[in-house]
């Protein structure tokens, strides 16, 4: 394609964002590779998580609370009037009784179930526990650590592996922000001006910490916690997308991976 087509086409501010024409034709080329491993791990981990609460809470989406927004929920209106010009729409809570299980599975953002998952805390039972065991970070990014420094002011942390837990909460950071990035055509090759992946997650030493807090210790002043950050490069999103998918189930790695992309004809 001609330069001022594809300037003409996409839009010169746009294609500023990349390194190269080139870039901007490899991305979309990229996304057309992954997007369907992300949608994969979508359905997959979602249906992980809904059936780890079933058995552990039950009707567990009734037991939210009011910051975790159902998505299809019904809001009654009601209409104030403070002044003849001045009206307030206010919304009731929501209803939800006319929503079936397997819809409200099926609808929800993976915002939605990050959310629930750490509301109900189960990070480390949606992957399998080997998986995290056996994670190390440098994989997709040479320069990632898999421990948090001397610099935390947690004694039991200087120096310590990430936890299980930790390291799903990293994961599905990770995930979510490449699949926001990829189904809005950002620029996965983007990293900063020192090389360092613009597709990265982070997460404080005292994160998960405060739950098993006793309330005399909350009240203690707390001192700042040590962020530690994993980078995706560019160049291993296949290798984590696989990794992730083949965590579940081997076979998912070339799931729906064929060139036909339909079914066997008979």
């Amino acid at each position: 394609m001609r330069e001022d087509t594809q300037e003409k086409l996409f839009s010169t501010p746009r294609l500023r964002g990349y390194a190269s024409l080139a870039e901007h034709e490899a991305n979309f080329a990229l996304i057309g590779c992954i997007s369907h491993k992300i949608g994969i791990l979508e359905v997959v981990i979602r249906n992980q998580i809904d059936s780890v609460l079933l058995e552990k809470v039950g009707d567990w989406w009734q037991h939210l609370p009011p910051s975790i927004k159902i998505s299809g929920e019904r809001t009654n209106s009601i209409q104030l009037e403070i002044h003849p010009s001045i009206k307030i729409i206010l919304k009731t809570t929501g209803d939800i009784s006319h929503i079936t299980p397997i819809t409200l599975v099926s609808k929800q953002s993976m915002g939605f179930w990050l959310k629930v998952v750490e509301y109900f805390r189960i990070y480390d039972q949606i992957f399998n526990p080997s998986f995290l065991d056996n994670l190390d970070f440098k994989k997709y990014y040479l320069k990632n650590k898999n421990r948090f420094g001397t610099k935390t002011h947690l004694a039991h942390r200087k120096n310590a592996h990430l936890k299980r837990h930790e390291k799903a909460d990293l994961l599905l950071q990770l995930l979510r922000k490449l699949r926001n990035r990829a189904f809005h055509f950002e620029n996965l090759y983007k990293c900063n001006p020192k090389g360092y992946p613009r597709l990265n997650a982070n997460i404080a030493d005292n994160k998960h910490e405060s739950h098993h807090k006793n309330q005399e210790q909350q009240e203690k002043p707390q001192a700042e916690p040590q962020d530690l950050y994993v980078g995706l490069h560019p160049d291993k999103i296949v290798l984590f997308l696989d990794d992730l998918l083949g965590s579940f189930a081997p076979e998912l790695v070339d799931y729906a991976g064929g060139e036909s992309g339909g079914k066997e004809s008979t």
